[in-house]
């Protein structure tokens, strides 16, 4: 087996130094476009934009028709950041091949990043002529009308996206956010919880996890509770509770889940008060029967991981603010407080590592106090 056909099996096996050493040794006998385009191929794959931009080069000065080259060239030049260069190179791909079926599309996300609104539209418009069934053109110039302000047109691009694939984890993204927007905040909920559900399949965590904080969000306004006829008497338990009048609410929460056993709320609610008078056993009970109705729930795990503390059951409380985290990765608290229990288990490191990200994320969103008691916090466990 000579080189060339090693370097393009171990391509195939994603060995990619492997296919990068092999392609070095073809170049050095008989320097082709083709086989630095391969070359580019694997460094593109390797992340090494710098490099891949290198051997396109190469390649289109020995071949100035490779589309190939131009292609590969243009998309890690965008992954460099060098926009205007990139747009560049797609273009040259559609005037050689102008029934490219992807540069329509890549040129106008790129012209979406330098909010070029207009020609964005028109580039996705164009590739959807191409094939009525891209879903992700529909979902980019979903984007562009939104910035146009046509949110009907982005709305209807969306629904077209995910009616085309319903794995489009983007396109449930924004339509989430449209949807919030419209006031349509129970729509938007099914969005999200779709958007995390295939993000999740294509190992996108960091999409998760904003995502799921945003379902938190929502849960915490009441959104996607069933209506019920205990709603009144829930807000009226919050009236109270605002007010002070806490046994009151007790009572009007206890009436609540007396009208309808199945409302999570009116145990999260009564669980809380339970918390604040350190009835343990009462928030225990209040909390794991509000998780039992909405397993989704963060803040009912994280009120009950309190409690499991409070009550020194701390692997209890352990696993659920790790289920907390699980559900809203956002939430600074569970970090601090799983860090809490871990360094009552005796793990330091562990604590340390949880503070971290706690302190990361109360940076992250401005809450200057926490940010600085938790830092102190940390300063003194890791100089004790």
């Amino acid at each position: 087996m000579d080189a060339l056909e090693q370097g393009l099996g171990k391509l195939r096996d994603g060995d990619l130094a492997g296919a990068i050493a092999a392609f070095d040794q073809v170049i050095a006998t008989n320097p082709t476009a083709n086989v630095y385009c391969l070359r580019g191929n694997a460094r593109w794959d390797s992340q090494d934009y710098t490099g891949a931009v290198a051997d396109y080069t190469e390649a289109i000065a020995l071949d100035p028709n490779s589309t190939d080259a131009y292609w590969g060239r243009g998309t890690a030049l965008y992954r460099l950041g060098e926009k205007q260069q990139a747009i560049a190179d797609v273009t040259r791909v559609i005037y050689m091949n102008p029934r490219h079926p992807l540069a329509y599309s890549l040129r106008g996300a790129m012209q979406f990043d330098l909010k070029d609104y207009e020609w964005a539209i028109a580039d996705h418009t164009q590739a959807i002529r191409m094939n009525p069934n891209n879903a992700v053109a529909y979902g980019g110039r979903a984007l562009a009308r939104y910035e146009m302000g046509d949110r009907q047109g982005a709305l209807d691009d969306l629904n077209r996206s995910v009616q085309i694939d319903p794995e489009q984890a983007n396109s449930y993204y924004c339509r989430g956010n449209l949807q919030l927007e419209m006031g349509n905040s129970t729509a938007a909920l099914s969005d999200f919880q779709n958007a995390v559900e295939y993000w999740r399949q294509q190992g996108e965590q960091e999409y998760c996890d904003r995502t799921l904080h945003k379902i938190q969000t929502l849960y915490r306004q009441g959104i996607g509770a069933s209506e019920s006829p205990a709603k009144d008497t829930i807000r009226q338990g919050v009236d109270q509770l605002e007010q002070g009048n806490t046994t009151q609410a007790i009572a009007t929460f206890t009436e609540a889940i007396q009208q309808d056993e199945s409302i999570a709320d009116a145990y999260q609610l009564r669980g809380t008060i339970y918390l604040n008078q350190s009835n343990l056993d009462g928030a225990i009970s209040d909390f794991t029967n509000a998780i039992q109705r909405n397993p989704h729930l963060a803040d009912a795990y994280y009120n009950r991981g309190c409690a499991y503390f409070d009550d020194r059951q701390l692997s209890a409380a352990l696993e659920d603010f790790t289920q907390t985290i699980t559900h809203d990765p956002y939430l600074a608290g569970a970090y601090y407080n799983r860090g809490s229990v871990l360094l009552g288990l005796g793990d330091r490191e562990g604590a340390i590592a949880n503070l971290k990200i706690a302190i990361q994320l109360l940076k992250q969103q401005g809450d200057q106090q926490q940010y600085e008691w938790v830092m102190n916090q940390l300063q003194a466990l890791q100089q004790g």
